[in-house]
């Protein structure tokens, strides 16, 4: 049962007044997807330890570790008829003004909107114990290894338009469908250490552990989109780019960067059996920077690319955050 920070998104889809047009200059702007965090609900996920010790002494060991939760979806629907009034709104960097593209508009246009986020997040660890204390119910020991850890967090936003406007410049019936697709993979590989101790106390164990793995992070940011534009009684025109994901950013971007990952866990376990001993206990992990989706999406547009002309905005700077996750943890330990 495990809790994550969550992903951090800038404002996506508002509605508000017919005559403003959703912006964010819009006094009645209401947003009702983004500037909030999502993908922060309890999941679930599993953890399976396996060790062994080299000698009789119990001094000297050999383990590995794997985890994995489950994945974290977010979805968003929205659609309108023209009221009340959808819109994506962004900032235009040739009028320096804030904007909007309409969803939806009474007399104008219907439509609709879909959101979906996901986040997944998978670690894993091979390590060697050695012995710095034992005796009376007492064990310490210090732990190294490698440690891997890698976190995939994506968002995608897609649009139906539909022009309802008999006098407008855009035919009636004229239908525009596009996709703004924004993607991140966090794979760390890197040395771990620290410390982890028992304690017992007749049928009953404390148990703890404190370590920090130093290594590098590869980070991967993917960008795309599209729409496609369909005039009745011609043939569809698809152009590359949507709204957020334009010619000006889209593509695939990645770096190297450090990665420092400190994890604690404290348990308390009973001892059922002489070789079964039941779990419960707690997990604190913690990663320095991580890229998130949500977090590389730039508001900021050139309106020129809109319509097909060339523009310098948005264009991709790596955004990071530090990120964690933590949660309870309810198992058994079998020894043989």
């Amino acid at each position: 049962m495990w809790w994550s920070r969550g992903a951090s998104l800038p404002a996506l889809v508002t509605t508000g007044s017919q005559n403003f047009g959703g912006t964010l200059s819009d006094p009645a702007v209401k947003v009702i997807f983004g500037n909030q965090r999502v993908d922060t609900d309890l999941r679930s996920g599993g953890r399976l330890n396996i060790g062994t010790w080299l000698d009789c002494e119990r001094t000297f060991g050999l383990g590995g570790a794997f985890f994995d939760l489950q994945r974290s979806v977010t979805n968003f629907d929205a659609s309108s008829p023209g009221n009340p009034l959808i819109a994506r709104p962004y900032f235009d960097t040739v009028t320096q003004l804030n904007d909007s593209s309409i969803i939806a508009r009474n007399g104008v246009a219907s439509g609709m909107v879909h959101a979906r986020t996901t986040n997944n997040v998978v670690g894993a660890d091979a390590y060697m114990r050695i012995g710095l204390e034992r005796g009376h119910g007492r064990m310490l020991d210090f732990v190294q290894g490698y440690r891997f850890f890698q976190m995939d967090d994506s968002i995608r936003i897609d649009d139906r338009v539909v022009s309802t406007d008999q006098d407008g410049p855009i035919p009636l019936g004229t239908s525009i469908a596009g996709s703004d697709r924004f993607s991140a993979t966090n794979q760390f590989h890197g040395w771990q250490f620290g410390l982890q101790g028992e304690r017992r106390m007749g049928r009953v164990t404390l148990g703890s552990a404190a370590k920090f793995a130093l290594g590098n992070m590869h980070q991967v940011a993917n960008i795309d989109g599209y729409n496609v534009v369909e005039v009745p009684g011609e043939v569809p025109v698809v152009r590359n780019g949507n709204l957020l994901a334009l010619p000006s950013n889209i593509g695939r971007y990645q770096r190297n960067t450090f990665g420092f990952i400190p994890e604690f866990n404290l348990n308390l376990g009973y001892q059922v059996t002489s070789r079964l001993r039941a779990n419960v206990g707690y997990t604190f992990l913690w990663v320095n920077r991580v890229a998130q989706a949500g977090r590389q999406i730039n508001t900021s547009i050139d309106s020129n690319q809109l319509f097909g002309e060339p523009g310098n905005a948005p264009s991709f700077q790596w955004q990071q955050n530090s990120y964690w996750v933590q949660g309870l943890n309810l198992g058994i330990d079998y020894r043989f």
